[in-house]
């Protein structure tokens, strides 16, 4: 299975936006956002990185993040999981994710993602500066190696 990201962004979500703080390093199919999307999260605050960084399939929603009832609606609307990539490897033009099998069982992936990047090399060099900060926190210590 291989996709070709068209789309790379890496932002900063603060609480007043979302309700957290965290690291975003987003990768889409297509420029509006529609098709395939992976997006690697990780808390800014130190109590909530004990769990790692994350990875969810579907951009972020706008939400009324003073309504939990909201917020949990708009996390269930996602497929989610802490954890699951054992190595990333970035080359000029693409990015292989191996993965473990909770990650394959939950996103319905094959144990290697391969991601074609047809992205400018300024969208590289982030990709590259965003994944080395969020994937540097594995959960429970357990972080994937990095070939970036």
């Amino acid at each position: 299975m291989a996709w070709t990201i068209r789309r790379v962004d890496v932002t900063q979500h603060t609480e007043d936006q979302v309700g957290m703080a965290y690291l975003a390093v987003s990768l889409a199919e297509l420029p509006d956002l529609t098709g395939r999307y992976l997006e690697f999260q990780l808390a800014d605050d130190e109590d909530e990185r004990e769990e790692g960084y994350c990875m969810v399939d579907s951009p972020p929603e706008p939400v009324n993040v003073t309504n939990p009832l909201a917020v949990a609606a708009m996390v269930a609307g996602h497929r989610t999981l802490y954890g699951g990539v054992a190595e990333c490897r970035m080359t000029h033009d693409h990015l292989m994710l191996t993965v473990n099998d909770e990650a394959q069982r939950i996103f319905g992936w094959p144990p290697v993602l391969e991601l074609q990047l047809a992205v400018s090399a300024d969208d590289r060099a982030a990709l590259r500066e965003g994944l080395t900060r969020v994937l540097a926190i594995g959960p429970y210590g357990d972080q994937p190696v990095l070939h970036l």
